[in-house]
């Protein structure tokens, strides 16, 4: 698999109503990587004007998260 120059583009929607959060999608999905679960995953969304919430405050960042990636230096 080669990768080359991948762009992406984001839509934001910025609230100060709600401000632990915002609305946003991503047009190729949550990964760049083509093959990766997250690749496209948002792309119908895009299309038809779907947006998805995106905490901001800790707790509910941890609390909506699918997994972690911890590093751990050598």
């Amino acid at each position: 698999i080669t990768y080359g120059d991948w762009s992406s583009e984001r839509v934001l929607f910025r609230s100060f109503a709600k401000p632990g959060s915002f609305r946003a999608v991503q047009n190729i999905g949550n990964s760049g990587v083509p093959g990766d679960k997250h690749y496209r995953d948002q792309f119908d969304d895009f299309i038809d004007g779907r947006y998805h919430t995106v905490q901001l405050k800790r707790s509910a960042v941890e609390a909506d998260l699918e997994s972690t990636t911890e590093i751990v230096p050598k």
